[in-house]
């Protein structure tokens, strides 16, 4: 068992967790083209603010892509389920402010309740 995983792809798959091993298994989006359909995405929007939402896979791709991280190191970022990373427009670059917020807590500080 490699990672937990056993079977004929136990290898593959532990590769394609790895942030040092760049291989995508057979049938898996490659992490660039995430990277890439998901940046499209910020790209066309003509806000000062935004709320994005997306499954954390995506959007552990994106963030890393936005920060200048090498995409496998998005593995790095932890972003639960309902959570929410908080970037700010500082100086023409992106910076994480907080990463892995529980949304409704974040929601309920600003509503003041």
């Amino acid at each position: 068992s490699v990672s937990g995983v056993e079977g004929p792809l136990a290898e593959e798959f532990a590769a394609w967790r790895s942030i040092d091993d760049h291989r995508t298994p057979h049938g898996v989006e490659p992490l660039e083209a995430v990277a890439t359909r998901a940046s499209a995405v910020v790209g066309a929007l003509d806000a000062r603010v935004s709320l994005l939402v997306g499954h954390a896979f995506t959007s552990r791709i994106l963030l890393a892509r936005l920060l200048g991280m090498p995409l496998p190191h998005h593995r790095l970022l932890k972003l639960d389920l309902g959570h929410m990373a908080i970037l700010v427009a500082e100086a023409g670059r992106l910076r994480m402010m907080q990463l892995n917020v529980d949304s409704a807590a974040y929601v309920h500080h600003l509503l003041g309740s």
